[in-house]
């Protein structure tokens, strides 16, 4: 599927399009997605030397590719019976410039074409990145619009990230060899700054943050029988990463209450069931919501959970504690948090652990 609004090829080599041709190796056979009217075709035709065989959804866009197309196939790259169609042709690069995003399935397709792919071929890609900074912000600031062009093109039906796009080829049956980007600064882009206001600092932190200039990566992916064995073993790493970060948080979480609650107190401990008694040591740990010392859930609304910390201040807890699993019972519990924050004095407030020191009003 290929979107005919974009009809012109921007040969500058600093372009997404001049980047993809750089990936392209002269007088090579090419099979190219999503060919449109064929602006690109002619440029791998004429300036490359290249023999262009094309896949293109617009019937009316295909026939004006044909000039500088080998041969163009007309169809929804997602229903085309592939082995019919190339039979025993083979590829030195399979071009998808501005074309994954338009598919339901991308994955799949990506696995479909593998066969046609020749020794030493690579599929070259550009996609845009759904994390630039514009995109970011306008979130942040409640919006997200569709746009004509761009990264919010209304014919998006897929938005990748780096780690998304890299999780997309090596499930088909690739590995990225080559990361390249086109970059605009955050405030450049067709969607502009949001007008609605932001917090101060919050534009340059997200400026500050990883991929937030990059408005397309280009990579390069080459098909490998090891690709799913990398996979997985990402996917591990990433689990190992995030239970490393979980100890550390836990660490830093159980040296802070050990500082300001001495031992042998009382603690309400506001945290989904998630750590009891291996977050708080030498401390009473009084679950919330409990029933004879007994995890009993959230509470069903904001008149039990005020009335249940009262039932057990009034018990003898001498401190509430909400650790970041259960951050979203200050907002969804108002009356409580109000409560707490008028009459108790916050011991720590920081990513991990809100706690009031609830001895005293």
């Amino acid at each position: 599927m290929s979107v005919t609004k974009y009809k012109k090829f921007s040969a500058a080599p600093v372009t997404s399009h001049g980047k993809v041709l750089n990936h392209v190796q002269p007088g090579t056979a090419v099979l190219e997605f999503g060919c449109a009217t064929g602006y690109m075709s002619k440029a791998l035709k004429e300036d490359l030397g290249c023999t262009v065989t094309a896949v293109e959804y617009m019937a009316a866009a295909a026939e004006l590719a044909r000039e500088h197309c080998k041969r163009v196939i007309v169809g929804d790259a997602e229903q085309i019976n592939y082995p019919g169609e190339l039979g025993e042709e083979r590829f030195d690069a399979v071009l998808f410039a501005d074309v994954l995003e338009h598919l339901r399935a991308p994955e799949r397709v990506l696995q479909l074409i593998r066969p046609f792919i020749a020794p030493g071929g690579a599929v070259i890609a550009s996609i845009p990145n759904i994390a630039h900074g514009d995109v970011r912000l306008a979130l942040l600031a409640g919006e997200f619009r569709y746009r004509e062009i761009g990264l919010l093109d209304d014919t998006h039906v897929r938005l990748f990230t780096k780690e998304t796009i890299q999780e997309m080829f090596e499930s088909a049956g690739y590995l990225v060899t080559s990361w390249d980007r086109s970059r605009l600064d955050v405030g450049h882009s067709e969607l502009g700054f949001t007008k609605r206001p932001l917090p101060a600092g919050v534009v340059q932190w997200v400026a500050a943050q990883p991929e937030a200039t990059t408005y397309q990566f280009i990579v390069r992916a080459v098909p490998t029988e090891a690709s799913h064995e990398v996979h997985e073993l990402r996917k591990q790493l990433a689990i190992r990463d995030q239970e490393t970060w979980w100890l550390r948080q836990m660490q830093s979480a159980a040296w802070e209450l050990a500082r300001v609650c001495p031992p042998g107190s009382k603690i309400i401990l506001a945290d989904e069931n998630q750590f009891g008694g291996a977050l708080i040591y030498d401390r009473v740990v009084l679950p919330f919501l409990e029933r004879d010392g007994v995890y009993w859930g959230s509470p069903p609304d904001d008149a039990t959970a005020l009335s249940e910390f009262e039932r057990l201040r009034g018990g003898g807890a001498e401190f509430m504690v909400y650790a970041w699993p259960a951050f979203w019972f200050m907002d969804h519990y108002p009356a409580l948090t109000q409560h707490l924050r008028t009459r108790f004095r916050v011991v720590v407030d920081n990513e991990r652990l809100v706690v009031f020191d609830v001895r005293s009003n």
